[in-house]
């Protein structure tokens, strides 16, 4: 009798640690362990928090000579994609980012004509999973700086700063390392 009342007791513990967390989880939400970098509130019937999250995956990269060029991935749960060119030559640059190879669909296409300024670029729709390729060029030797980033959300990328911007922090003569 002292065994059927522990198999008992197990198995009624057991059942309420396994069974609270599936009891409470709503069907059609998913957790994810990505750090978020905000979270907003879903007004549906189930109020469900939904985080968003960013993260860099070329960061700060020279750009010199006539052609850079770099490959990054969109993992399944991202689709958006910010591209932030410092052009510091004195030549414009042109940027293509192309989906799948160096000369696949392209994506982006832009050509900066100012110098000594960042700019930022915007999938304005989200993009599919799988590798991505930057190419930059000119005509003559270019000089800057190119960083991306991809996000689960459009709004949230857009609430970063330039990567530029964040790293003269970090060269400023205050700052101690």
């Amino acid at each position: 009798m002292k065994n059927l009342n522990k198999i008992v007791a197990t198995t009624l513990m057991a059942g309420t640690i396994l069974g609270v967390p599936s009891a409470c989880a709503d069907n059609e939400a998913t957790a994810s362990l990505a750090p978020a970098q905000s979270v907003e509130v879903s007004s549906t019937e189930s109020d469900v928090i939904v985080p968003f999250t960013t993260n860099p995956v070329i960061m700060n990269e020279t750009i010199s000579n006539t052609k850079y060029q770099n490959s990054f991935n969109i993992p399944p749960g991202y689709g958006y994609a910010k591209v932030s060119i410092k052009n510091t030559g004195s030549n414009p640059i042109t940027f293509t980012v192309n989906q799948a190879s160096p000369s696949g669909t392209q994506k982006m296409y832009y050509t900066i004509l100012d110098y000594g300024k960042p700019y930022n670029y915007f999938s304005e729709a989200a993009w599919s999973t799988g590798f991505f390729y930057i190419t930059i060029s000119s005509g003559q030797n270019m000089s800057g700086t190119v960083g991306v980033r991809i996000g689960t959300n459009l709004d949230e990328l857009k609430k970063h700063k330039i990567f530029f911007d964040i790293l003269e922090t970090f060269r400023h003569p205050f700052y101690k390392k």
